[in-house]
Order: structure tokens, then C-alpha cells, then sequence
């Protein structure tokens, strides 16, 4: 009998309003392992909704090594990776990437007023 070769996995990410997470997948479509991470929504104005862009970082690193944490040879294995953004949420960066401002979540309303 030869070795069995562990199947590929799937790392699934889905980047949220309120939260960050990561599912690892079988090929079955299984979950095999999970982690998450908050994220803050800023509201400095009413009805203005606002995230710190690099909070989106933290949230993500921290729910994927919370998912692989579960077996080190998780990692190893995953194969492919996908990954659901936010709606229409944007952060405005400079040449380099750094963010300029905060980031304006896709459901602030301060333009609301400006429509006919």
C-alpha cells in the first residue's frame, strides 16, 4: 500500500461589514475548519459609515490563522482561494497604497441629500 496523498483544500474568504471570514473547503464542499474576526463600522456623522482600511488586513490574517490553526498541515494543502469583497466600499490610497482616509462603506448615506 502507498502513502495516501491528502486532497486539496479551498480557502474561502468573505470580507464583510461586520466581520471577516475564513472557511477552508473540501472538494466535497465540506467545511473543514473556520475563524473570524470583527470588524468596527466608524460612524463619525449620522448616517455616515466609514472602516479603517488597514482593520481589513487585521481582520483577514487574523480569521485565516484562526481557521489553519486547527491542523498545521491545513495550510499545506490549500490549493485555490476565493475571496467575496464588500459591496461598493472604497478607500482612497496614494501612490504608494497607503490609505488617504478612511474607507467609505457601502451603505453611508452623505451623498443621499445631493440627489434629485
Amino acid at each position: 500500500m502507498g502513502l495516501e496523498i491528502p486532497s486539496p483544500l479551498v480557502l474561502g474568504i468573505d470580507a464583510s461589514t461586520t466581520a471577516c471570514k475564513a472557511v477552508v473547503w473540501d472538494l466535497a464542499g465540506h467545511a473543514v475548519a473556520q475563524g473570524r474576526a470583527p470588524l468596527t463600522l466608524l460612524t463619525p456623522r449620522p448616517q455616515w459609515h466609514e472602516q479603517r482600511a488597514e482593520d481589513w488586513w487585521t481582520a483577514l490574517a487574523t480569521a485565516v490563522r484562526s481557521a489553519l490553526q486547527r491542523e498545521p498541515s491545513l495550510a499545506d494543502r490549500i490549493a485555490a482561494l476565493c475571496i467575496a469583497p464588500q459591496r461598493e466600499t472604497f478607500v482612497p490610497v496614494d501612490d504608494s497604497g497607503v490609505p488617504l482616509r478612511d474607507a467609505i462603506v457601502w451603505m453611508d448615506e452623505r451623498a443621499r441629500n445631493l440627489l434629485p
